[in-house]
């Protein structure tokens, strides 16, 4: 078996993406939408996809699975110590969460966890089929890959822009100094969302640099890039899209 050879999942509720990747280069990638599909469906529709696509047959030496929602908190890592994630995850998001649903992902480099609800279809389905899977939340990998760049008095972020919803994380002297997701319906929602909440953090005084990775069709991420720059306070902060995320990620999580 070839120890370069590396398979990552990109999961939400509404698609799946994999990327076949050997050393450094992408040889395959495919994309299925299941947003028209019932949670009962999804996970019978995904498996068959993969069966079909040959997918299970690759060989590979690590699989990560990133999955994608809103309903994600973090919190220092002491906290999750002396509670439950359940009990942190009701008072964030209410009473009405499925508690088989719960999972976390401790994030030692920066002394916190993440905790966030995934549907029990998804686990099944990428431990069963996929020996060795690694499953966390996006947000949890966006902040691995930031650690491992220098925000020495400067900052480093990461804008993920998902199918009606974004998630912001922001790094600055190597720790986190905000992890957000907002939901949106337009372009100008995610200008809005974006500059007011780095003006909240006095960023006109910041350099650095923030990548984009985008995952929709709908929204154009040059479109995106250009009005946030045209913005005075954020001349000082770099923009560019990230066109080697999901290779690094996979370097970096795995």
């Amino acid at each position: 078996m070839s120890k370069m050879k590396n398979l990552l999942f990109e999961v939400s509720s509404t698609f799946l993406s994999v990327s076949y990747f050997d050393s450094d280069v992408c040889i395959n990638q495919w994309s299925l939408d299941i947003s028209s599909k019932t949670e009962a469906q999804k996970k019978e529709v995904v498996s068959d996809f993969l069966v079909l696509e040959g997918i299970t047959l690759l060989d590979y030496s690590n699989v990560l699975v990133l999955w994608s929602n809103q309903r994600a908190v973090m919190i220092p890592s002491k906290l999750l110590d002396y509670t439950k994630p359940d009990s942190i995850m009701k008072l964030a998001f209410g009473n009405e969460i499925n508690q088989n649903e719960f999972d976390f992902n401790r994030i030692p480099l920066v002394n916190a966890a993440l905790v966030y609800t995934i549907p029990l279809w998804v686990k099944s389905l990428f431990v069963l089929k996929f020996s060795g899977s690694k499953i966390m939340h996006r947000i949890t990998a966006d902040i691995h890959y930031l650690a491992t760049k220098n925000s020495i008095n400067k900052v480093y972020g990461i804008l993920t822009i998902e199918e009606g919803f974004i998630g912001f994380v922001v790094f600055q002297n190597d720790q986190p100094i905000m992890c957000v997701q907002n939901e949106y319906q337009t372009l100008e929602d995610i200008i809005y969302f974006v500059t007011y909440t780095l003006q909240n953090l006095g960023s006109s005084e910041f350099s650095g640099k923030i990548e984009v990775v985008n995952l929709t069709q709908s929204i154009n991420s040059e479109q995106v890039i250009n009005k946030i720059t045209s913005i005075a306070d954020q001349s000082k902060i770099t923009w560019e899209e990230s066109l080697n995320f999901k290779n690094a990620i996979i370097k970096v999580c795995v």
